[in-house]
């Protein structure tokens, strides 16, 4: 009996843990191709250590850099950066602000690096654009914030009437999740529902889809490979309830997880 009661409060808590939801903040952020190097450094040495002091103080979960490398050309004039900060409270995640100038400060002691502060004002000097969405977990499978993300995403950005998206959720966690973990080519997937829209963010977008795989070649033959006859009528029927605006495909340049923590 004794054995039961352990067994059941352990699902309970188990069941209530995964009921908690994930949120997610995506920053992105357009700097000149010729800047790339340098950015990323400074990115990894100023908000990386940023990012890794918030994750011990227990205010975000995770943390994601992401490049865009679907722009066509490796000489493009400007490159797109996207990060990636999942958390559960948003109180929390607030004191990102509040406490800024306090959090910089000490970090910035810490690291005994008295550049460290005008280090991560040049990372914003850096941005020809920004735009920013706040989205919430939907469902997923593999990859996602509690492990290691794989080497390639690719985020479908979705636009859904309102009336509709009930149905667009149901139809993408019972039918599509299942489907994309059966065909065995992408190591993950999520869907996230957009809670607002920041500035620069001038589409209608309300849910995005994130694929992740291991190998660039992968997205490719994916996308090459002709409709299966047996998914024709159910990619028909989520036809009907979105419309799929742009896709994007990015590389991981760098992440944090629990795992990583000194």
């Amino acid at each position: 009996m004794k054995k039961f009661v352990i067994l059941l409060l352990t699902l309970v808590t188990s069941f209530a843990f995964a009921q908690e939801t994930v949120y997610a903040h995506f920053y992105f952020g357009t700097v000149d191709s010729q800047k790339v190097k340098k950015h990323i450094e400074n990115e990894l040495s100023t908000f990386k250590k940023i990012h890794e002091y918030r994750m011990k103080k227990g205010e975000i979960l995770a943390w994601d850099m992401w490049q865009m490398v679907n722009s066509g050309t490796a000489n493009a004039k400007q490159t797109t950066f996207l990060y990636i900060t999942f958390f559960n409270d948003f109180d929390d995640f607030e004191k990102w602000e509040i406490l800024w100038d306090e959090r910089v400060s000490e970090i910035e002691k810490y690291e005994k690096n008295k550049e460290f502060r005008s280090v991560v004002q040049s990372v914003f000097d850096d941005y020809t654009s920004i735009s920013e969405y706040m989205v919430s977990s939907k469902g997923h499978f593999g990859t996602q914030h509690s492990s290691q993300p794989s080497k390639f995403m690719v985020l479908n950005y979705m636009s859904v009437e309102e009336f509709r998206e009930s149905d667009y959720e149901d139809l993408e966690i019972n039918t599509f999740l299942p489907m994309h973990q059966r065909d065995g080519v992408r190591t993950g997937w999520e869907l996230y529902k957009v809670l607002n829209n920041y500035l620069g963010t001038d589409q209608v977008i309300n849910y995005i889809t994130a694929d992740y795989f291991n190998r660039f070649v992968d997205i490719m033959e994916s996308r090459d490979a002709p409709l299966p006859q047996e998914q024709v009528s159910t990619v028909k029927e989520i036809t009907e309830l979105r419309e799929l605006t742009i896709s994007d495909i990015f590389k991981n340049i760098s992440s944090l997880r629990p795992s990583d923590l000194n």
